[in-house]
């Protein structure tokens, strides 16, 4: 059961001269979004130890914009009439209530659409955020450190070249033969990609990344059962992580059309990134409605909104 705590922000302004007020709801959504990209660049990744933090770091940031997205946009509605001075406004400041989670998504959606530094810090996490030293080989470090910006940059082919460097110098590298399995991915040669990811797990079998990665580049061969299997694999050792069930989920609704068994896995991740205050909730949500445009066509209706109810989750019908 959801907890529901009821904490409303009442404002009162006297406006002398309100019939002027004019209220640019767009120009203050974009300054919003602004001032959120701007906080995110601030995020000192060096100092984050997982991506739990990380992602409590961007919660703070579009957090300290919904109260004011909140007054601006309740400002605008506002009819404006001459001898009217004292307006009351409600704001509601409870992080669990609906109307706050309106705003809140509404800014989410936005920064995913509209501004870089967004992604570029979530998708950071793929990267890898761990707490211990990646390699004593300095040539190797070097190399390692360079294909990072040629990362930064989407420069798989020489971010290739250097990760395949820094496994030359210092073969027990994982994190580079994480790395290099990711942008050989991205270069949609997955042999290649899958051969770096297992060099990784012979290191370090408990990798999260290279996990993760494995299942998605025999996904993209169409290597259904070994996919998931690796997510399996990946589950049985992070069992809390919602990226497995969104695996999972995802190969069930797009590749093998299980829409039951697929929702089902994507509620879960839902569920999980929510708890874990992840911007990746939005992927879960268009997932879920994929899944329920499909099971509709096959009268599967009150089966997926059963589905949502085992998995406490509400939806407006």
């Amino acid at each position: 059961m959801n907890k529901i705590l009821p904490l409303v922000f009442v404002s009162i302004f006297n406006l002398t001269n309100a019939q002027e007020i004019k209220i640019d709801r767009e120009k203050i959504k974009n300054d919003i979004v602004e001032n959120s990209c701007k906080c995110f660049h601030k995020i000192d990744q060096s100092k984050l130890l997982n991506r739990k933090e990380l992602y409590d770091k961007i919660k703070t940031c579009i957090d300290e914009q919904v109260f004011t997205f909140q007054m601006s946009d309740k400002l605008s509605e506002i009819p404006i009439e001459k001898d009217k001075k004292n307006i009351t406004i409600n704001i509601d400041v409870n992080e669990e209530g609906s109307e706050y989670l309106k705003y809140y998504r509404i800014i989410e959606s936005e920064l995913f659409d509209n501004c870089k530094n967004f992604r570029q810090i979530v998708s950071s996490s793929e990267i890898g955020l761990e707490n211990d030293i990646p390699s004593e080989n300095k040539k190797a470090l070097n190399y390692y450190n360079q294909g990072i910006e040629a990362v930064k940059k989407n420069d798989s082919k020489n971010a290739v070249e250097l990760f395949s460097k820094a496994v030359k110098e210092d073969p027990k590298f994982y994190y580079a033969w994480d790395n290099l399995g990711l942008n050989y991915r991205r270069l949609e040669q997955y042999d290649k990609a899958i051969d770096a990811y297992q060099k990784s797990l012979q290191i370090n079998p408990y990798g999260a990344m290279p996990l993760q990665n494995i299942a998605v580049a025999y996904t993209h061969q169409n290597n259904f059962d070994k996919a998931l299997e690796a997510y399996q694999k990946f589950a049985d050792i992070y069992p809390d992580n919602p990226e497995t069930f969104y695996g999972i989920g995802h190969l069930y609704i797009v590749n093998l059309q299980n829409y039951e068994k697929g929702l089902d896995y994507m509620c879960k991740a839902y569920n999980k990134y929510i708890e874990n205050n992840s911007p990746y909730r939005s992927d879960a949500e268009v997932m879920i409605s994929t899944a329920f445009q499909e099971m509709k066509a096959k009268n599967q209706e009150q089966l997926f909104y059963k589905i949502l109810e085992n998995n406490n989750i509400e939806i407006k019908k």
